[in-house]
């Protein structure tokens, strides 16, 4: 491989990549040892899907040498290992269009299917925006791919579907923040790359693995890694180099046995001492050879460094019987975590009060999404859309007289005020004239000292705002009528669901005990004990009808799949009941399966539902009643 780097193979469970000369005695050699491997341990190589990988000037001679000594068939770069594309020379873009397939196909799968602006976010913090991660802590893409990466998530979040696209209110870097600093919690694919390949610096300054010890003896070689200089420098080499002097600003050493290098790394203070003193190219010298059995050197240390940084470090204590320790300053214990470094390099802006209540746990995603667009004025109206250019007439959808903008259609319009001074004087706060949405928001959220952010009078004016814009778009798109008190009932409707539903805790009503959903903060979170749930199969022969109901707004719909004992779907159903309440409506569902499967002359039958009273109410005797 190169003078110093021995790298005979790399395995990893069933893939293996063998490193040997192409001489006949070589491959030979090769060829035996995989047929004294196959006899032992009883497995056979597949030299179907073995390859051969050459470099650019192989000759076809050697070529025919390795296919008929091992049988194995030439392969060109790029090829696939471990999940890593391995090129040879400059990587281009055509090597990531697999991964960016996925993640399109991702995007074609989840847009056929009716998700909320809430479902579209956690979709993207926890799965298409993770799904590169794993490439990134090998290789550092282009910057097209990244761009690419990025404009396919923020598709994702503001397009309806894969053929309906959508006005793209802002781009993806700029979502790529905290919430509580203006962004939708979503990482920078930039940011995370260059957090992986701090985490590659790290291991090569540890250098205690395979790769670490290579790129030792391939590139720094006698020199120090925070000072090496690379000829045609490699991508892989130049993606540390980009983090070198980042990492290496961030790294600490406690001494032990010494064996650290006195001038380029930092051990005494926060710079390494070559830069301290400002010497140019020092000699390469440890710090063990400073100190004996006894303490420092001082006479030495005085012959090298000037007498302020040789107080400095004599008041350093060393632990000659231990190693060297290697510390990574952003992290609370020292160890190196992706999660540190990332913190370290993101972008930051200055904290918002405002979007850290707006995005409170107890506020529904959807509605949390849609107040942060309406603070930014990134919302359809008629004023956002004539100030980009629009030309269009414009007319509230509520009252029908004034012209549509943000400040009159949700604080200073005839409907908006009538909700606004209805939950006002029921929070027993002062009628108030906001200039701004943020204004508005600003007087609820801090209105009372024990306002937090699960609080009532953060959701309170969230559901107004969110309210009066379903109100309108009813009013624009279904010819329906939009009147304060269809937005008061509809509000404190989904307020009466939120108490039933146990999403209230005392400190949501913390000041307000005569709120009208006070009552619903005496109820806690219950403690749920968490056990593995698996569907089980039904003998052979038999099958399996699992059903189930729900009732949303007093309307009552069943659903119900009948599998066999592989777990094969053989048929599903959905039908609504009409108002029904929970019971009734797990019953139907039953009946309605079991009707269903006597239809289709179905044989052995053994049923499951998760309605423990539907279950009771079946065995007892008065399932006939």
């Amino acid at each position: 491989m190169s003078a110093g780097a021995t790298v005979p193979y790399l395995a990893f469970a069933d893939d293996t990549i063998i490193f040997t000369r192409c001489s006949e005695p070589s491959l030979t050699a090769l060829h035996e040892f995989l047929l004294l491997y196959q006899k032992q341990s009883g497995q056979k190589v597949n030299t179907g899907k073995s390859t051969l990988l050459t470099p650019a000037r192989m000759s076809e001679e050697h070529i025919r040498l390795v296919e008929t000594t091992l049988g194995f068939h030439r392969q060109s770069f790029p090829v696939k290992y471990l999940g890593v594309p391995l090129v040879r020379g400059r990587m281009g873009t055509t090597v990531f269009d697999p991964l960016l397939a996925k993640l399109r196909a991702r995007l074609f799968h989840w847009s056929s299917k009716l998700l909320s602006t809430g479902g579209k976010i956690v979709l993207i913090r926890h799965v298409l925006g993770s799904i590169p991660l794993y490439l990134l802590q090998a290789i550092y893409p282009p910057k097209t791919v990244v761009v690419a990466l990025g404009r396919i998530c923020n598709s994702f979040l503001w397009d309806s579907s894969v053929d309906s696209k959508r006005l793209h209110w802002a781009a993806w870097e700029k979502l790529c923040f905290p919430v509580q600093e203006g962004g939708l919690g979503f990482h920078s694919f930039f940011d995370s790359a260059k957090a992986f390949a701090c985490k590659s610096w790290w291991q090569l300054r540890k250098n205690d693995s395979i790769w670490a010890g290579y790129m030792h003896s391939k590139y720094i070689k006698n020199s120090h890694p925070s000072i090496a200089v690379v000829d045609h420098p490699p991508a892989s080499w130049r993606r540390l180099l980009a983090v070198r002097d980042f990492a290496e600003r961030r790294i600490r050493w406690c001494l032990g046995k010494g064996l650290v290098d006195f001038w380029h790394d930092t051990w005494c203070g926060d710079l390494p001492l070559a830069l301290v003193v400002g010497v140019a190219n020092p000699p390469h010298a440890l710090v063990a050879e400073f100190f004996t059995a006894h303490g420092w050197n001082v006479p030495r240390l005085k012959e090298w460094v000037p007498d302020f940084v040789v107080q400095r470090i004599t008041n350093i204590r060393f632990f000659p019987e231990q190693d060297d320790a290697m510390v990574w300053v952003p992290s609370h214990n020292g160890d190196f975590s992706v999660a540190s470094a990332w913190e370290d390099i993101r972008q930051r802006r200055h904290t918002s009060w405002i979007d850290r209540y707006v995005w409170g746990p107890i506020v529904p995603l959807r509605v949390s999404f849609f107040a942060w667009r309406l603070v930014r004025h990134w919302l359809p109206l008629d004023s956002v859309l004539q100030s980009k250019g629009v030309a269009l007439c414009s007319r509230c959808s509520c009252c029908r007289q004034a012209q549509e903008t943000v400040s009159h259609l949700f604080l200073n319009g005839t409907v908006a005020r009538t909700v606004w001074d209805h939950f006002l004087k029921m929070f027993g706060l002062l009628p108030f004239n906001a200039a701004s949405m943020s204004a508005m928001l600003s007087h609820w959220f801090f209105s009372h000292s024990k306002v937090s952010t699960t609080h009532v009078r953060v959701l309170v004016p969230l559901l107004v705002l969110w309210f009066i814009w379903k109100s309108r778009n009813s009013a624009r798109f279904e010819a329906a009528s939009a009147t304060p008190a269809q937005v008061i009932f509809r509000i404190e409707e989904f307020l009466d669901q939120m108490g039933t539903s146990h999403a209230f805790s005392r400190t949501s009503f913390a000041g307000d005990r005569d709120c009208p959903w006070a009552r619903f903060g005496g109820h806690f979170r219950r403690d749920k004990n968490v056990a593995p749930v698996a569907w089980k199969k039904p003998p052979s022969g038999w099958l399996k009808l699992n059903t189930d109901a729900s009732v949303l707004h007093g309307r009552a719909s069943g659903r119900g799949v009948p599998r066999d004992h592989c777990g094969k779907v053989c048929f599903a159903y959905y039908k609504e009941f009409g108002e029904l309440d929970v019971l009734e409506a797990e019953a139907q569902s039953l009946l309605h399966g079991l009707q269903l499967c006597a239809d289709r002359e179905v044989g052995a039958l053994t049923v499951e539902s998760d309605s423990k009273a539907l279950v009771q109410l079946v065995c007892s005797d008065m399932g006939s009643k």
